[in-house]
């Protein structure tokens, strides 16, 4: 599986990748987190947990005050910026989860 940041069939000469690609080619649309607030508390808790294991932080909880601020944020980077917010929470995290600065 590949993902594109544009539309193939706008790019000059798109049947070629087709070909090299060998497989059938069809844009699958994943509406921006901003469209997808509900989505936000799982993904904080995954990227929460993949990077305090990463960096043996153990962190067993996140406020709820936390959540609020996430899904209220516009995420104008996606979940690319959530993800980016979250590690450098934890890499900043001393005995408390750090008061997110937005």
């Amino acid at each position: 599986m590949a993902r594109m940041s544009c539309v193939l069939a706008d790019v000059p000469g798109w049947e070629r990748y087709v070909g090299t690609i060998g497989y059938v080619v069809f844009p699958i649309r994943i509406p921006p987190l901003r469209e997808r607030r509900g989505d936000i508390p799982l993904l904080v808790e995954h990227f929460t947990q993949k990077y305090a294991r990463r960096m043996n932080k153990p962190i067993d909880t996140i406020p709820e005050l936390t959540f609020q601020k996430l899904q209220r944020w516009s995420w104008p980077g996606n979940v690319r910026e959530l993800e980016n917010l979250i590690e450098r929470s934890v890499i900043l995290r001393k005995n408390q989860w750090q008061n997110l600065k937005m």
